[in-house]
């Protein structure tokens, strides 16, 4: 039996950066209405909110009749940066309902500092060997610091889709510069990730690792959860959850999720 479903964010919910759609939107309330439903992915917190939860109907108190608002938030949890940090909705909590962390792993200064300090490396090097253009326009920070986890995005945070869509459609030039910084920054964990990412973390911090925190939070067993992802190919900041021997689904586009949540749905699992 099924009692908890994660999902990775970017190409397996939404397309990168972008919010859901109104067909996951749906499919997302209908399975709150039943099970937990976690989404885990290397974005900050602010992101979630603005892709996932801002475009929820049944978390907005003013839906039709039949939303479920508070049954949807108390199923819905968030997990940024890959799990560093987990958020639930707190509808009697003494600052007022809303978000709150239940935990959150914050990178040590110096561990930032030696990871900055590498991606700069990688990043000169990938420019010297073709991987990146070094005249190329930056959409935003190309690094960013979310606390728990520091991110490279190859054209920047605020990239389009259009953009970013023929960079490494392969994460082959993103491998590359992965194996690097691993050797780098041996203490921490390196993973591919959306479409032009690579997120560093603490090591052991990683989507396994956000599934164990779930699973001891919400006190479901392994066999009871099943995770949706795009990234599970080996060095994929999915992959971790299959290594772990969780049941997995892998989607290559947000239509396929749509399609795989409506059976669960519709009871064929």
């Amino acid at each position: 039996m099924i009692k908890l479903i994660a999902a990775d964010l970017d190409g397996t919910l939404a397309e990168s950066k972008q919010a859901i759609s109104p067909e996951i939107a749906m499919q997302i309330c209908m399975l709150l209405q039943h099970y937990k439903f976690a989404v885990i992915s290397g974005g900050p917190y602010e992101q979630f909110v603005k892709q996932i939860v801002s475009k929820l109907p049944c978390a907005v108190k003013s839906t039709p009749k039949g939303a479920c608002a508070d049954e949807c938030l108390a199923n819905l949890i968030l997990l940024p940066e890959n799990g560093s940090s987990l958020y639930t909705f707190d509808h009697e909590h003494k600052g007022g309902a809303g978000w709150y962390a239940v935990y959150r792993d914050i990178l040590e200064p110096t561990t930032k500092l030696k990871i900055m300090n590498a991606l700069e490396t990688v990043i000169a090097e990938a420019k010297r060997n073709g991987d990146i253009n070094p005249v190329a326009p930056l959409y935003g920070q190309q690094i960013e610091d979310r606390g728990g986890q520091v991110t490279f995005s190859a054209l920047g945070q605020e990239a389009p889709v259009a953009a970013k869509a023929p960079w490494d459609p392969d994460a082959k030039k993103r491998t590359r510069m992965a194996e690097k910084l691993r050797a780098l920054v041996p203490e921490c964990d390196v993973h591919v990730g959306g479409m032009t990412s690579i997120d560093i973390t603490r090591k052991g911090v990683d989507k396994a690792y956000a599934i164990g925190r779930l699973k001891e939070y919400l006190g479901v067993a392994q066999d009871e959860i099943i995770f949706f992802g795009d990234a599970l190919f080996t060095g994929g900041n999915d992959e971790p959850v299959a290594r772990m021997g969780v049941r997995t689904v892998k989607v290559s586009k947000p239509a396929d999720t749509v399609e795989a949540f409506s059976k669960i749905n519709q009871g064929i699992v």
